[in-house]
């Protein structure tokens, strides 16, 4: 069975590597975007990074990064990662775990998520466990398997062997961040591309097209998603904004074999990423992300 591949780009001074639901709510003292996804006992080990953006970095750091790194990451599923080189020669170690993690061919995408909404501090983010165990900057007692990497104003939490069910994460609406939630599973959104029926009367088949994707154009689509059986229910397809919010779904997916889908789609305005979700034949949700962001011409 093929794998993909990841390509990890590195820059000196800044290290980029290129790579649910969403709502807010009004507490005592700010508003907060609040995005959650299901983790299924597939994931044996879990990653949420978040890392700031634009401005912000330099408040965190000192200095503003190039805006092409961001864009390069936004637009190939990454993130940037923003160290000074006195916090790199103090932790070295640091930078090498999160770049391992992400460069791992069992890795996939659970959840991108990114906003721009001014310099408040990654350091109130909080994330809260299915059991309702909360992590704040910090790991509580007495769990194990759960690591806290610092990069610069970012944060990256490792947990090995998560929780099974709805996790939360809890992000200050005027925080300019990118969110990006990878884990080790079997279950994995390989190919999302736009197809075409052709060939000779009564051997008709889907083939690959190089054409762009066109705003409002009717598209068939062919995803691959490694990982699912004939046991687990009929997964439901969606393109999502940038910000997470949901743009469309392919209806009326047919599938063949276990991993092989198609449907077709009312082609967007706005640049979209493809989310495959569903239930396995345990009865957990399960949810994969593309890395790609696609831009409709």
């Amino acid at each position: 069975m093929t794998k993909k591949i990841k390509f990890i780009t590195v820059f000196v001074i800044l290290a980029a590597f290129v790579g649910g639901a969403v709502y807010y709510f009004f507490g005592q003292k700010s508003v907060v975007r609040a995005y959650s996804f299901p983790v299924d006992s597939s994931i044996s080990s879990l990653s949420i990074s978040l890392q700031p953006l634009g401005e912000s970095v330099k408040t965190a750091v000192g200095f503003t990064p190039d805006p092409t790194y961001e864009l390069i990451a936004q637009e190939t599923g990454g993130q940037v990662i923003s160290m000074t080189p006195e916090e790199f020669s103090n932790n070295p170690e640091a930078l090498s775990e999160v770049l391992m993690n992400k460069a791992s061919s069992d890795v996939s995408t659970i959840l991108y998520g990114e906003s721009y909404g001014g310099n408040k501090s990654l350091i109130e983010a909080m994330i809260i466990m299915p059991s309702g165990t909360e992590l704040l900057n910090e790991i509580p007692t007495p769990f194990a398997g759960i690591k806290v990497i610092h990069t610069g104003g970012g944060i990256t939490y490792k947990i090995e062997n998560p929780e099974t069910g709805e996790w939360k994460i809890n992000i200050p609406s005027d925080a300019s961040y990118s969110l990006q939630v990878d884990g080790v599973t079997d279950i994995d959104l390989y190919r999302f591309e736009k197809v075409k029926l052709a060939g000779r009367l009564g051997h008709e088949g889907y083939f690959s097209t190089d054409e762009p994707f066109k705003i409002g154009e009717e598209a068939t689509i062919e995803t691959v998603v490694f990982g699912l059986t004939s046991k687990d229910s009929v997964p439901k397809f969606y393109l999502v904004a940038k910000n997470n919010d949901t743009l469309a779904e392919i209806p009326d997916i047919k599938s063949e074999l276990d991993d092989t889908f198609y449907g077709t789609v009312s082609i967007p305005s706005q640049q979209f990423r493809i989310v495959v979700k569903g239930v396995n034949d345990t009865g957990q949700e399960y949810q994969r992300m593309s890395a790609q962001i696609y831009a409709p011409e």
